[in-house]
């Protein structure tokens, strides 16, 4: 009895895989591609964006002084800006 429900299983097991594999590996194929440069500017803008945010806590706590935090806040919002920049340029020469 159980090698008839391992077999069973085994099988049941097989038949899912020949029917969804059509169907999931569609997907994988729709999927756009995003060139390097894109994924790294996405991550540069997280990163920048996470750097804002710390340096927020840092003024909060008493660790960076008003004049420090404007400085360094105008020079990553600067960068960011320019990297959203970039992005924008990109999702307007794709929707082209």
């Amino acid at each position: 009895m159980n090698l008839f429900m391992m077999l069973f299983t085994v099988g049941v097991a097989a038949a899912l895989y020949f029917v969804l594999e059509p169907v999931l590996g569609r997907r994988k194929r729709l999927e756009v591609e995003v060139p390097d440069e894109v994924r790294e500017l996405y991550a540069r803008e997280a990163a920048l964006r996470k750097q804002l945010e710390d340096l927020e806590v840092d003024l909060a706590s008493g660790k960076l002084s008003e004049d420090d935090f404007q400085r360094l806040a105008q020079s990553l919002r600067s960068e960011l800006s320019q990297v959203q920049a970039r992005l924008d340029r990109f999702k307007q020469e794709r929707s082209q």
